[in-house]
């Protein structure tokens, strides 16, 4: 009998040992991570990126319960417009920035998300708030389970559906320096309901009133986006709207600075801009088309957001509408077994030129208007690509508060993803 006993325990024991050291061996296997169990799944964890700019990992462990990501963006600029201030290095070569992102799953209902990002330069992104070097880019967790619903319930910190855009690209576009606008808040609706996806957030809110901060300040807004592909043609429209906009990267600037660093004037913000961002995709085969707009839906009293030259405090005149729109096309194909794409777009702002003032870094003024043009070929699949990105700036006119300048800006990037 006693033998029996130590002979189930030795082979209970050698089974719980064989089981942690697979467990381990797998957690060490570095692979794709398999599909959420749905198409459906999938699709809606898509629409939640899209709407939330947010960042995915797609390579895992354990299963792919822990899904990890990295990535990094090199840039060469061999020719530039932007002003240099006296003692400032004008970087033509350039760790632009580079990050990683965690995913994990507690159960089938919740889900954790960690990124973090380090950045050596300020170009090619929209949040005027960003300094250089190692920061935390977003952390959220998710209740829901998109196996079985639609609906979901978000909190942390995150970028708000405000707008459509891609975080880390050379150069934001007019709307997305408009729009961009990171959080800490709560976000609830559903994904991927017959096309329609809606969602609805509150946060925590950045502005002053009369030089002095406000706690307890809630910025809210709601997303609307419908989806339809069939055959060869996809289609999207979305529409976006913000309580406060003063809250948005670029427009909180003139909310946090009690003093204009260039004028001397005193900041005072006694009345919220609401805000909309609409947006428009379109696609056939190879070819892609699209549209933003993204507006403050009133004029503010912010002394920010000035109607005439913000460089004289004697013309100063605040309630300025900023706005801004694009519209550019993208063609996609195959050559040398490698793909490529070519890119180009327009972007026009208006009353925009305050932002200049306030911007923590008054040697990128806002453009009045803007063309690009890139090509981009990947080098490893979905892994390594080379982008070229050619784009000509137009300053406003000294009249509306800028020098009238106008110029070209050329830049090579390598990017990296795992």
């Amino acid at each position: 009998m006693k033998k029996r006993i130590v002979t189930l325990a030795f082979l209970s024991a050698l089974f719980s040992y064989q089981n942690a050291f697979a467990a381990s061996y797998d957690f060490f296997n570095f692979k794709k991570a398999p599909p959420k169990n749905s198409l459906i799944a999938e699709e809606r964890w898509d629409t939640f990126a899209l709407i939330n700019q947010a960042v995915l990992p797609t390579y895992g462990f354990l299963d792919g319960r822990l899904r990890v990501g990295a990535f990094g963006n090199v840039d060469v600029t061999p020719k530039t417009m932007q002003k240099t201030m006296p003692g400032e290095e004008n970087n033509y070569f350039a760790l632009s920035n580079v990050g990683a992102n965690v995913d994990g799953d507690l159960n089938n209902w919740i889900h954790g998300h960690v990124g973090v990002a380090y950045y050596q330069t300020n170009k090619g992104q929209g949040d005027v708030n960003q300094s250089t070097g190692l920061m935390l880019d977003d952390a959220w967790a998710i209740l829901g389970d998109y196996n079985k619903s639609p609906l979901f319930l978000q909190a942390g910190r995150f970028y708000l559906p405000f707008g459509l855009y891609d975080r880390y690209t050379i150069t934001p576009t007019l709307p997305q320096m408009l729009a961009e606008s990171r959080e800490t808040a709560v976000q609830v609706g559903f994904l991927d309901w017959y096309g329609f996806s809606l969602s609805g957030y509150g946060g925590q809110g950045f502005v002053t009133q009369n030089g002095s901060k406000i706690q307890g300040d809630i910025n809210t807004g709601a997303s609307l986006l419908y989806q339809k592909n069939w055959n060869q043609f996809r289609f999207l429209a979305g529409v976006q709207y913000m309580y406060n906009m003063l809250n948005t990267n670029a427009l909180r600037e003139g909310g946090l600075y009690t003093t204009s660093p260039n004028t001397g004037i005193t900041n005072v913000y006694t009345q919220r801009t609401d805000g909309i961002a609409v947006q428009l995709r379109g696609g056939y085969g190879p070819i892609d088309v699209f549209a933003d707009y993204v507006s403050a839906l009133r004029g503010s009293n912010n002394i920010a957001l000035l109607r005439t030259d913000p460089s004289n405090p004697a013309t100063a005149v605040p309630g300025a509408k900023p706005s801004a729109w694009d519209i550019g096309a993208a063609y996609h194909f195959t050559a040398w077994n490698k793909q490529f794409t070519i890119d180009g777009s327009y972007q026009r702002s208006y009353q925009s030129a305050g932002l200049y003032v306030f911007n923590a870094m008054p040697n990128h003024p806002f453009p009045q208007a803007r063309y690009i043009i890139a090509g981009t070929v990947d080098l490893i699949k979905d892994m390594a690509s080379i982008q070229i990105q050619w784009g000509h700036n137009y300053l406003y006119p000294v009249g509306q508060g800028d020098s009238g300048r106008q110029g070209d800006d050329a830049t090579i990037r390598l990017s990296l993803r795992v």
